[in-house]
């Protein structure tokens, strides 16, 4: 029957039939490509052993602690990488920004940046009053992450003084 009834329904079953091949493979694939992707985790912590942070992650931070960011990476190609981080302040700005290049082996590879505050009233101010200055550094700060130029997370934590 060729009439437009007949000629929709043709239509529509051929379209069902010739595009569901297509999408299967399209989400075999990206579920393919998923498990092939390295594994990141990361955390952030003012835990260390010397240098080295530990493994205690954490979201609030004193102003005279170290924070640490950590980056534990697996099934990372084996290459040179490049780690960066741009720590945001409380009003925004950036307050500093860290590089770490490093060669990846076969296995995990976990790497690490640090902020260090230095919250001082200066020679003058400090002497007279020593928390005088320390406010800037209170409040919600961001830490943005890159891994070889591309953006991998970001991390948001709380410093008070």
């Amino acid at each position: 029957m060729i009439n437009g009834m007949g000629f929709k329904r043709w239509s529509v079953i051929m379209k069902t039939t010739f595009l569901n091949p297509i999408i299967i493979g399209m989400l075999i694939v990206s579920v393919h490509a998923v498990d092939i992707e390295p594994a990141h985790r990361v955390f952030l912590t003012a835990d260390a052993c010397g240098d080295v942070p530990k493994e205690s992650p954490a979201e609030s931070f004193d102003c005279h602690q170290k924070i640490y960011v950590v980056l534990e990476g697996a099934g990372l190609k084996k290459d040179k990488h490049i780690f960066e981080g741009f720590w945001i302040n409380p009003k925004g700005k950036q307050q500093e920004y860290a590089r770490y290049e490093f060669e990846a082996s076969k296995g995990k590879k976990r790497v690490w940046l640090w902020l260090e505050l230095h919250p001082s009233g200066g020679k003058l101010f400090g002497a007279i009053t020593p928390s005088y200055g320390v406010d800037i550094f209170s409040g919600r700060w961001t830490v943005r992450l890159y891994l070889d130029g591309n953006f991998l997370t970001e991390k948001v934590f709380y410093v008070s003084c």
